[in-house]
């Protein structure tokens, strides 16, 4: 008889504004549901304490010696389903249910930079509906060139290709022909149900492969670069005023650009232009934005942008993370 597999599942307790967590209730209903008659389900609710997590992972590993171990977690940001590809190590600067946080601000001293699932998320959210035979983000941007920026502002735009060699000539010529006061990167997300500001690009976990079946040997942007470029440009001042100028589309901010072409170009961009630089996520033509609707609020953030650096002039930030 074939030995019945063990899954485990977790959501968090209640943080900050959540006074019900909604994963924790999520993963509730889930443990009345089941997975099915051959697979062993067993649920726990994580607090929200980084020691805690320390010590309650290796014992639910180890006691129950699962297949596969699920966590699920709240974001107030979120408005749909969100499969995570990876972990980060270093960057735990906010304090949990017991005002600690690491003093290394890292998960586990001396780890790699970043764990990635075995499991392909982008396969398991896109592969039945086929690949961006049209790519929203180009189409938008398109779209924007023939609205322009203003008369006082000269827009330049260009298609990227999806290949890492193309990337690393491509960007370095942009920057030297146009010296830019800034380079505004456009992709597109199958998960993003809303204009996605990333605020910072990242140098390591470079494992897909590129249109060219390509990917770098060392699986980062910049041998000995640092981890993480952040952007100089304050991306949840921008999301809020354009959120509350009517507009009609709603943008969110996120710090993680998927580690593909996206955040590859992000990162070499945000390097070569001293933090001068952002990226945007747009979701795909219709789900839920027109390409007029996408290349308005390219607009509007742009400007914003704009307008926020210029506030700023002369003030000095620290953009490298290591």
């Amino acid at each position: 008889m074939e030995q019945k597999k063990t899954v485990i599942v977790t959501g968090f307790e209640p943080f900050g504004e959540h006074t019900v967590n909604a994963s924790w209730v999520a993963v509730q209903e889930l443990e009345k549901l089941g997975l099915g008659h051959d697979i062993n389900l067993h649920v726990a609710e994580v607090p929200v304490e980084y020691q805690a997590v320390q010590s309650l992972l290796p014992s639910l590993w180890k006691q129950h010696l699962p297949q596969l171990v699920v966590h699920v977690g709240v974001s107030g940001m979120a408005t749909t389903v969100t499969l995570e590809q990876c972990g980060h190590n270093e960057g735990y600067m906010r304090l949990d249910n017991c005002s600690f946080c690491p003093e290394s601000q890292c998960c586990m001293e001396g780890g790699p930079g970043c764990i990635h699932s075995v499991i392909d998320m982008d396969a398991v959210c896109f592969e039945p509906f086929g690949e961006h035979t049209v790519n929203a983000s180009w189409v938008a941007v398109q779209e924007l060139e023939k609205l322009g920026l203003g008369h006082d502002i000269n827009l330049h735009v260009a298609e990227v290709p999806v290949e890492y060699q193309a990337v690393q000539s491509l960007l370095p010529s942009l920057w030297k022909q146009h010296l830019p006061q800034l380079v505004v990167h456009v992709g597109v997300s199958g998960m993003a149900t809303t204009v996605t500001l990333e605020q910072c690009g990242h140098n390591e976990g470079y494992m897909r492969l590129d249109n060219c079946s390509f990917c770098p040997e060392s699986q980062c942007c910049m041998e000995g670069g640092p981890g993480c470029i952040h952007s100089v440009i304050d991306m949840d001042a921008v999301c809020k005023r354009v959120n509350s100028s009517g507009l009609g589309v709603s943008v969110s901010v996120s710090k993680d650009a998927g580690r593909y072409l996206c955040d590859y170009t992000y990162y070499m961009s945000l390097f070569l232009g001293e933090g001068r630089s952002a990226f945007v996520h747009v979701p795909p033509l219709g789900k839920p934005y027109s390409a007029e609707q996408l290349a308005r609020a390219l607009r509007a953030v742009i400007l914003e942008m704009l307008e926020l650096m210029e506030h700023n002039k002369g003030k000095k930030r620290c953009l490298h993370n290591q």
